[in-house]
């Protein structure tokens, strides 16, 4: 579990694994905080692209903004006037394996991050090979 401190404000969420090709859930909660909140972002930063980016964010009212290409992978499943920012990201990839960045911006006290680790199993593909010998003789 992550948590981030500052006057009694804590972001928290937890590293997850899942099995490539199932979804995942990315759990992000603020807690102990009054001021207002404008904005919940995630970034992330994968095995398909090491640098950082933004790609999803949460406004007032649960409205939602994709960008960056994970498009309808992406689903909010929190609640933003209860400042849960948790997602869930579909059919998981192992490229899609990284650390993922959950941000609440609020009015007057700024920014509060987390990171989470997120970790792609992937499936043993076994093969099976068949070799006939013929001896002469």
């Amino acid at each position: 579990m992550h948590c981030l401190y500052f006057s009694g404000v804590k972001v928290i969420g937890h590293d997850t694994t899942v099995i490539y090709g199932e979804n995942i859930t990315l759990s992000c909660q603020l807690t102990d905080s009054e001021d207002q909140l404008t904005r919940i972002i995630w970034k992330k930063k994968t095995r398909e692209n090491p640098e950082e980016k933004f790609f999803f964010s949460i406004r007032p009212g649960d409205k939602t903004e994709h960008s960056n290409g994970l498009g309808y992978r992406v689903q909010f499943i929190g609640n933003f006037a209860e400042k849960n920012g948790s997602i869930q990201l579909l059919g998981m990839r192992l490229l899609d394996e990284g650390i993922y960045t959950c941000i609440f911006n609020l009015i007057s006290s700024g920014p509060f991050e987390t990171n989470i680790n997120a970790t792609v199993f992937g499936m043993m593909a076994s093969s099976w090979y068949c070799i006939t010998i013929i001896l002469e003789g």
